[in-house]
């Protein structure tokens, strides 16, 4: 661990901001390649920009509520996970999902993506920063690297399960898109909350970090699904005006 002490705080924060930036660009060029008609670049970046100021409008709030609840308990867990994933959707909402740009059934989740990594992104360095004069220590470096690619992936799927849902109903009437809506938010929260509870038992974050895999590689595959779905709809239109 020379090569630690020879790098001064800020030098590692920024190296961990860049590490998690990279991430980011990485899951947001992965998903725009899933989309048949790519989105406006402005909006993807209005959505990425959203996700990050909710994250900053969010950590007051959990200072708050940590400072008065500092135990860990399921209620505490439950709140984490919900306080999350419900601003992260609504900051999405109200940058693109109203959107006229938001016209195939895949972008609610490219936008609800977006969102959830500009919050993992701005969540990673509030994150890093509080560890400032700790980089020394081994288990801190390590706990890092697991939050700067735990938490981006774990934002992701739970966006990606929201999106998911509001696929489903993408050509239906408004109430069944709410209702579709409210379901993702209850499955984004319970997974959340799940994999915070297997994370915090430290002996079972491996197992937090495969079930993560498993259900992201589920909904790559549903997302598979979708996109053939969309090209027979868009072939299906091309012929109707041959």
């Amino acid at each position: 661990m020379d090569f630690i002490n020879n790098i001064s705080g800020a030098s590692l924060v920024l190296i961990s901001i860049i590490i998690s930036l990279i991430i980011t660009f990485l899951w947001i060029f992965f998903w725009l390649r899933q989309d048949n008609k790519p989105e406006p670049k402005k909006l993807i970046f209005l959505t990425f920009f959203f996700g990050g100021t909710s994250a900053l409008i969010l950590a007051p709030i959990h200072v708050l509520f940590f400072g008065i609840f500092s135990y860990i308990s399921i209620l505490t867990i439950i709140f984490y996970a919900a306080s999350e994933e419900i601003i992260k959707f609504f900051s999405t909402k109200i940058s693109s999902l109203r959107h006229p740009e938001n016209n195939e059934r895949i972008d609610p989740s490219i936008y609800l993506i977006t969102g959830s990594l500009g919050f993992s992104f701005v969540e990673n360095i509030l994150y890093f920063i509080q560890y400032f004069n700790r980089f020394e220590d081994l288990e801190i470096l390590t706990n890092i690297a697991n939050r700067a690619i735990g938490a981006t992936l774990l934002h992701g799927t739970t966006s990606a399960i929201i999106g998911i849902c509001l696929a489903t109903v993408f050509f239906r009437k408004e109430i069944y898109k709410k209702v579709a809506s409210y379901f993702g938010i209850f499955l984004a929260i319970s997974f959340h909350s799940f994999f915070n509870f297997l994370v915090l038992k430290k002996e079972e974050i491996y197992l937090a970090f495969t079930i993560n895999f498993i259900v992201l590689a589920f909904i790559l595959l549903i997302f598979t699904f979708i996109r053939r779905d969309e090209r027979i709809r868009e072939n299906y239109r091309i012929k109707e005006r041959i």
